[in-house]
């Protein structure tokens, strides 16, 4: 029987924003639902892996009936996580910064672009002279994505199912089963944690390949890095077009990976600030 100290130790390692219901089209009851089972899961992952894996079944039904209105577009999820990432106060300070700096006619790239939060945000933004490339490695959260972009019409959108590295490769991690496809946060390869599930080989590229060679980019303005471990490679890989375009940065990075990114961007003369958590803004010279 589950305690009153194991629901408090659960609930504590969710953000706020998991609890709190989202705007649902045909009914919001969905949401509230989602809201609570992401409570659940934290209960779960101390309690059982057959019961998560129930939950994890239960999560992808509930996802895929549900369609969310999201700042004029209307999206789907791949499962209750992905259900809270569309919720207004997600990453609340990251969206600030990050709208903030978009403008008309900028060049976006969102590397772990996820279901397409940012991507359909950033996108908005740099209006139609604009463009924003989007990179999601994990299969069935690329299919989520471009779900989303087709769904809502919108078409200055380079949408790539590829990992952003230090150069080009084919790699091989493993995608657990619960929570599988919400982010790529979870892909052991990047975060070098044991984790049980199906393993997947993805293409992997340099962004100064991708970006100067093969899509022969003008511009790159802002760059969002949310790829928990990869974050050192993925700036390797982006070294020519830092140093041509100079673009504004928001990266998430893991504690073991801070001090090589901190390094990196010194050495190109990068201003870094904090904003939210483990996120940081680094603005050129």
């Amino acid at each position: 029987m589950m305690t009153v100290r194991l629901f408090s130790e659960a609930v504590s390692r969710l953000p706020l924003y998991a609890t709190l219901p989202c705007i649902m089209l045909g009914g919001r009851l969905n949401c509230i639902v989602a809201g609570l089972l992401n409570i659940l899961l934290a209960v779960l992952s101390l309690k059982s892996p057959h019961l998560m894996k129930l939950y994890d079944s239960l999560c992808r039904k509930l996802a895929e009936k549900s369609r969310i209105s999201f700042h004029g577009y209307v999206v789907k999820a791949v499962d209750c996580e992905g259900m809270v990432v569309f919720h207004p106060q997600y990453e609340f300070s990251i969206t600030r910064v990050l709208l903030g700096f978009l403008k008309p006619g900028y060049v976006f790239i969102d590397v772990g672009a996820h279901q397409g939060r940012y991507t359909l945000l950033a996108v908005e933004k740099v209006g139609p002279k604009g463009l924003v490339i989007a990179l999601e490695p994990v299969p069935e959260t690329f299919q989520t994505l471009i779900e989303n972009i087709r769904a809502n019409k919108v078409t200055n959108i380079i949408a790539l199912p590829l990992v952003a590295w230090s150069t080009s490769a084919t790699l091989e991690f493993t995608v657990p089963p619960s929570r599988s496809v919400a982010t790529a946060k979870k892909l052991s390869h990047f975060s070098g944690l044991p984790l049980e599930g199906r393993k997947i080989r993805v293409k992997a590229i340099d962004l100064d390949t991708l970006v100067l060679k093969i899509l022969k980019v003008w511009k790159v303005d802002v760059v969002k890095i949310d790829a928990e471990g990869a974050e050192v490679e993925i700036l390797e890989g982006l070294s020519r077009v830092l140093e041509m375009y100079k673009p504004s940065l928001i990266i998430e990075v893991r504690q073991q990976t801070k001090r090589k990114v901190l390094n990196l961007l010194k050495r190109l003369k990068y201003k870094v600030s904090y904003i939210e958590g483990n996120t940081l803004v680094a603005l050129p010279p």
